[in-house]
C-alpha cells in the first residue's frame, strides 16, 4: 500500500505555497480533489490518477513509471514538473516497457517570469501520450499545451495526439543558444492526425534556440494534414523526418538522414542550410526551400520527392546530388523547380525527371571539371542558360535566354567555358552526348552562343542538337569535337547540319574527329591565326560545303591521313581547281607544314565541272588496293550469279 501525504494549503492558480512535500508511490487508481504537491511521484503499478477542474499536480523533482507499468493522469487542469534548475524528468524503464498517458490542459515544466518562460523538461526511457484539452472549457481541438522552455526526449517516444507543443523561453529563463527541442538516442516525436502546431511565447528567443535537433536514429513524424512549425528549424543527424505537412518551416540541415514528404514541407522562408553525409529527401509530396547559398558539404543526397521548389548552390567537390533516383538505384520522376549553381560537385538526374518547365526556368550550371555529372535518358532540363563542364548527357536541354556574360564570353548553352580575360579562368569540358541526347538553344538575345570548349563527343541522333540564329555554334581553342553519329547538329538557325555553319573562334586551334558520315554546310575560322584539324576515319565520308575565314584572310586546315573519297568539299571550285596558284586555303600536315600536291596532298574533282572535290593525303598501299579490287570482284561475281 502507498503512504498518503497531506498538503496543508490549497494552491491558487499559478501561485504555489508549499508547506512541505514528500514522495507519492502509486499502486492503484486514485482521485485527488485538491491540488497536490510532491517531491517525487512514482507509479509502481499500472494506475490512473484523476483530478477535476482547477486541480493540479505539482512534482518538484521527478515523475517515474516502473517497468511493465502503464500509468495515466487525467485532469481538467495541469501537471507541473517544478524543478527550479530544470532537472525534473518524466522517466520510465524503457520505451517498450513503461508508458504514461496525460489527458488535460498543461503538462508543463516550471513556469518562469514574464513572458512566461519555462525550464527544461526531460522525457526519458518511456512512451508518453499527450491528449490536450482546454481546462475548464472542456475538450477543445488544439486546446492543451505540452509546454517547456526546452524539451528533451532521451530514448523516449512522445505521441502528441491532440494539442500544442509549446516552447516558452527567453534569455532570463534559459540563456544560451542550444536547440529548444532535442530528440536523441532513437527518440520519437509523433504528431497525430489532429491538426497541431508548435507554439512559441518567444520573449528573446533566438534563431539558434528555435531549432528541433534530432540525433542517434531519432524520428520526427507528422501524421496530421496540417502542422505549423512556427519557423522552427530542423537539424537531423543520422535521423529521420516523415511528414504529411509542415508549414512555416525554418532552415533544414541534414547529415546522414532522411526527410520523407507526403504532403508539403517548407515555405518561402525555409533554407536548405546544410547537407552532408548520405541523405534522402523522398515521398509523394512537395519540399520547398528558399533560394540561397546552401552549404553543401561532402554528401550523397538523393532527391526523390515528387516536387522540389528551390535552388542549390554547391562549392564542395565531394558533393553529389541525385535527382529522381534513390540510394538503391530505384528511379522516380521528380519535378524540380529551381536553379543549380554547382561550382564544384556534381548532379545525377534520372527517372525521366523534369528540371524547370517551359514557363519556369532558372540557370542550370555544373561548373566542376573534376566530378562528372549525369543527365539520364528521358530527363528534361528547361533553363535560362546552362553550362556543363564534365559528364554524360542522354536527356534533353532546352535554353531560351542569356544571363552568363562577361570576361570575353556570352553564351546560352556552353559545354566548357572559355574566357578571353585572365581575370576569369577558362574551364575545359569533358562531355559525352548519348544517342538519346537532344539540345535546343533558342535565346532571344542575338549576342549569345552555343559554345563548345574542351573534349566533346557526340553520339546524338540526326538533327537533335539545335540552335537558332541568335546562338551560332562556336568552337573555342583546343576543342576536340568527335562526331560518332551522322549530322547531329542543326545550328545557327539552319534546318540541317548540311546547311549549318561551324564557327572556329578567333585565334582558336580546334579539331573535328569524324567517325561517321557527316555533312557540314560551312566551317568558318575566326581569323588568320585560327586553325582547323580534320581527322576522318577510314570508310566514313565528311562532306563540307566550304571552309572560309571570317575576316577574309587565308585559311589553314590540318589533315591527318585521309583516304580518297573520305573528305569532300562541295563548293570551293574557285580555289581547289587551281590549288597551287591560290592563296585562300592551305592544307597542312600534322606538324603544321604545307602539304605538297602530288606528294602528300591530292585534290581531285569528283565529276567534271561538278565543283565538288575530294581531298586526301595518302594513296592506298598495294595490299589495300588488292583488297578493294578483290571486294569489287566478289561483288560482280555475286551479281552474275543472281
Amino acid at each position: 500500500m502507498r503512504t498518503k501525504k497531506y498538503i496543508i494549503a490549497i494552491i491558487p492558480i499559478f501561485a504555489f505555497s508549499i508547506a512541505f512535500a514528500a514522495d507519492w508511490n502509486i499502486t492503484e487508481d486514485e482521485t485527488i480533489t485538491a491540488t497536490k504537491t510532491y517531491d517525487n511521484v512514482n507509479y509502481e503499478a499500472s494506475a490512473t490518477v484523476t483530478a477535476g477542474k482547477n486541480i493540479a499536480l505539482n512534482v518538484n523533482q521527478n515523475l517515474t513509471v516502473g517497468e511493465g507499468v502503464d500509468a495515466a493522469f487525467s485532469t481538467e487542469y495541469c501537471l507541473f514538473l517544478n524543478a527550479s534548475d530544470g532537472t525534473a524528468t518524466l522517466s520510465g524503464a524503457g520505451q517498450d516497457v513503461s508508458s504514461f498517458t496525460f489527458t488535460g490542459y498543461h503538462f508543463s515544466s516550471k513556469r518562469g517570469a514574464a513572458p512566461y518562460g519555462c525550464q527544461v523538461m526531460t522525457i526519458k526511457d518511456i512512451t508518453y501520450d499527450y491528449n490536450g484539452i482546454y481546462g475548464v472549457n472542456g475538450l477543445s481541438t488544439n486546446g492543451g499545451y505540452l509546454r517547456a522552455g526546452k524539451l528533451v526526449l532521451d530514448a523516449a517516444t512522445v505521441n502528441l495526439n491532440e494539442g500544442v507543443l509549446a516552447i516558452y523561453r527567453d534569455s532570463t529563463d534559459l540563456p544560451g543558444s542550444d536547440p529548444s527541442i532535442v530528440l536523441q538516442n532513437a527518440s520519437k516525436l509523433i504528431i497525430g492526425t489532429v491538426p497541431a502546431q508548435i507554439n512559441t511565447r518567444e520573449g528573446s528567443i533566438t534563431s539558434e534556440q528555435k531549432v528541433m535537433s534530432l540525433s542517434g536514429g531519432s524520428l520526427f513524424e507528422v501524421k496530421a494534414d496540417t502542422f505549423a512549425m512556427s519557423n522552427f528549424s530542423i537539424s537531423a543527424d543520422s535521423s529521420a523526418v516523415k511528414v504529411n505537412s509542415l508549414t512555416s518551416l525554418g532552415n533544414v540541415s541534414l547529415t546522414n538522414s532522411t526527410f520523407e514528404v507526403n504532403g508539403t514541407a517548407g515555405s518561402s522562408s525555409s533554407t536548405l542550410l546544410t547537407l552532408s553525409g548520405t541523405n534522402i529527401i523522398s515521398g509523394e509530396g512537395s519540399f520547398s526551400f528558399k533560394t540561397n547559398d546552401s552549404s553543401i558539404g561532402s554528401t550523397n543526397t538523393y532527391l526523390t520527392a515528387s516536387t522540389f521548389n528551390g535552388s542549390l548552390i554547391c562549392n564542395n567537390a565531394g558533393a553529389m546530388i541525385y535527382v529522381g533516383v534513390d540510394d538503391k538505384g530505384v528511379e522516380s520522376k521528380v519535378q524540380y523547380f529551381g536553379g543549380f549553381q554547382f561550382n564544384s560537385g556534381a548532379v545525377e538526374a534520372r527517372g525521366a525527371s523534369i528540371i524547370g518547365s517551359e514557363s519556369n526556368r532558372n540557370n542550370f550550371n555544373l561548373h566542376s571539371s573534376s566530378t562528372a555529372s549525369y543527365i539520364g535518358t528521358g530527363v528534361q532540363i528547361y533553363a535560362v542558360s546552362s553550362r556543363i563542364n564534365k559528364g554524360y548527357i542522354d536527356g534533353s536541354i532546352d535554353v531560351n535566354g542569356v544571363t552568363q556574360t562577361g570576361n570575353g564570353w556570352d553564351y546560352a548553352l556552353s559545354f566548357g567555358v572559355y574566357s578571353t580575360q585572365s581575370s576569369r579562368p577558362s574551364v575545359k569540358a569533358s562531355i559525352e552526348l548519348g544517342k538519346n541526347a537532344s539540345v535546343n538553344v533558342a535565346p532571344s538575345d542575338a549576342t549569345s552562343y552555343f559554345a563548345l570548349y574542351g573534349d566533346i563527343v557526340s553520339n546524338a541522333g540526326t538533327g537533335k542538337l539545335v540552335s537558332n540564329a541568335n546562338a551560332p555554334l562556336t568552337i573555342y581553342d583546343s576543342t576536340v569535337l568527335t562526331l560518332n553519329s551522322t549530322d547531329a547538329f542543326a545550328v545557327g538557325g539552319a534546318a540541317t547540319q548540311a546547311e549549318s555553319t561551324f564557327n572556329i573562334y578567333t585565334d582558336a586551334k580546334a579539331k573535328i574527329v569524324v567517325n561517321a558520315d557527316n555533312n557540314i554546310g560551312k566551317i568558318s575560322l575566326g581569323n588568320i591565326n585560327s586553325m582547323l584539324t580534320l581527322d576522318v576515319s577510314a570508310g566514313n565520308v565528311l562532306t563540307v560545303g566550304s571552309i572560309v575565314n571570317a575576316d577574309n584572310s587565308p585559311t589553314s586546315v590540318v589533315l591527318g591521313e585521309i583516304l580518297k573519297g573520305d573528305f569532300i568539299i562541295s563548293d570551293m571550285a574557285q580555289y581547289l581547281a587551281d590549288y597551287s596558284s591560290q592563296d585562300r586555303i592551305y592544307f597542312l600536315d600534322e606538324e603544321g607544314s604545307k602539304r605538297i600536291l602530288g606528294t602528300n596532298l591530292y585534290i581531285e574533282e569528283l565529276e567534271s565541272a561538278s565543283g565538288a572535290y575530294t581531298i586526301y593525303t595518302a594513296i592506298p598501299e598495294p595490299a589495300e588496293l588488292a583488297a578493294i579490287f578483290g571486294a569489287l570482284a566478289l561483288m560482280f561475281a555475286f551479281r552474275r550469279r543472281k
